[in-house]
């Protein structure tokens, strides 16, 4: 199933920091404090880990940079194409979704992300992502699976598709997690839960 996939900018609201619209005077500004928290927090998987697994002290997490934007202020969202396939790798229909949706069960889904079509911001937020899940599962032998997956990087995506009428809707994966690297681009991840939304 073809599918439009957005990551909101209010993702990167924590206790530190606020990002509304209106909190910071320009987007660089904006860029300023995210790379100023990204060196804060750039040992953290390091330090989360090293105390928990005796991990020695050269084996530090590697933290992505975002970079600058020439993004709207007044836009809250960025957005990538995609392709959503079932777990067995077959393309994900309209009516599995919806069950999905349905069943509030946690969901697993294969995505092949379209880097072309990537706003330039959705790419720097999908590279830090990828870059988090490849820096904490450097931990899986010392840790053990469990642990690294607790520790796993989230992000809740929300996706636009046509349904069997030719309407556009709209779903919100919520907390979602890697769990296998497929095709360049392509990875399998769980959602903790798929749920209809009116729009986003």
């Amino acid at each position: 199933m073809n599918v439009t996939l957005y990551l909101k900018l209010e993702y990167y609201e924590n206790g530190d920091f606020d990002v509304n619209n209106d909190y910071y005077k320009s987007n660089q500004e904006f860029f300023d404090a995210m790379d100023r928290e990204n060196k804060k927090y750039s040992n953290v998987a390091y330090d989360a880990v090293s105390s928990l697994g005796n991990i020695s002290s050269n084996r530090t997490a590697k933290i992505g940079k975002l970079s600058n934007s020439t993004k709207e202020a007044t836009e809250n969202s960025y957005k990538s194409e995609a392709i959503l396939y079932n777990e067995k790798g077959e393309d994900e229909t309209v009516d599995e979704l919806i069950t999905t949706c349905v069943s509030q069960d946690v969901s697993v889904n294969i995505i092949k992300f379209n880097r072309d079509s990537m706003d330039e911001e959705f790419e720097e937020d999908y590279n830090f992502w990828v870059d988090e899940h490849n820096n904490i599962n450097q931990y899986k032998d010392a840790l053990g699976e469990d642990k690294v997956f607790e520790n796993e990087p989230i992000r809740t995506f929300y996706a636009e598709f046509l349904n069997n009428a030719g309407e556009k809707k709209f779903v919100r994966l919520k907390n979602c997690k890697i769990l296998d690297k497929g095709d360049e681009d392509e990875y399998a991840i769980l959602s903790e839960k798929i749920t209809l939304i009116d729009n986003i």
